[in-house]
């Protein structure tokens, strides 16, 4: 069901690359050299020099990257 037939209103929230990045506390240019080498979260192309990333998939990748802790 979507949110038009169920009556909900449903609300995402677009980051620009830096947001988005500000927002995974990464280095600045760090997400268009994951988008290059096809890594990172999903993005969405709006032109040809800007893309944009959705709040949900920024936290679904994050959770996604198993960090293990070396001493």
């Amino acid at each position: 069901m979507t949110a038009a037939t169920t009556g909900a209103t449903t609300t995402q929230e677009w980051y620009s690359r830096a947001e988005a990045e500000n927002y995974l506390r990464l280095k600045r240019g760090a997400l268009g050299q994951m988008a290059y080498q096809h890594k990172g979260p999903k993005f969405k192309k709006v032109s040809y020099r800007h893309v944009l990333y959705r709040r949900a998939d920024l936290d679904a990748w994050i959770e996604e990257q198993d960090t293990q802790w070396q001493r």
